[in-house]
C-alpha cells in the first residue's frame, strides 16, 4: 500500500473482499494510521509520514522497555509518546 488505493483495489491485492479492505481501512482511518482523502466519488487510502518511515525501516517501533525520552513529552501530554514524534 505505498501508493493510495481504493478499498477495491486493496481487496485485489490482499485477496479479500472489498468490504473487509473497507472495514480494515475504516479501523486504520480511526486510529490515525491511514487517512482517507476524497478524490471526487473515490476515497483512498494512503498511509500517514509515521507509518512510511516505519515501514522503510528508519524508525523502530517504542518499547515500553525504552523509558520515556528524557525531558521530553510528547503532544498528548505523556513523556512516553514522544519517542514517536
Amino acid at each position: 500500500m505505498r501508493d493510495p488505493a481504493t478499498a477495491t483495489a486493496l481487496a485485489e491485492r490482499v485477496g479479500v473482499s472489498p468490504a473487509s479492505a473497507g472495514r480494515h481501512a475504516t479501523v486504520l482511518r480511526n486510529t490515525g494510521l491511514v487517512p482517507t482523502p476524497r478524490i471526487g466519488t473515490a476515497v483512498l487510502h494512503g498511509l500517514t509520514p509515521l507509518v512510511r518511515a516505519l515501514l522503510d525501516g528508519e524508525l523502530r517501533p517504542f518499547s515500553a522497555k525504552d523509558g520515556p525520552a528524557p525531558g521530553r513529552v510528547g503532544p498528548c501530554g505523556h513523556a512516553w509518546a514522544a519517542s514517536f514524534y
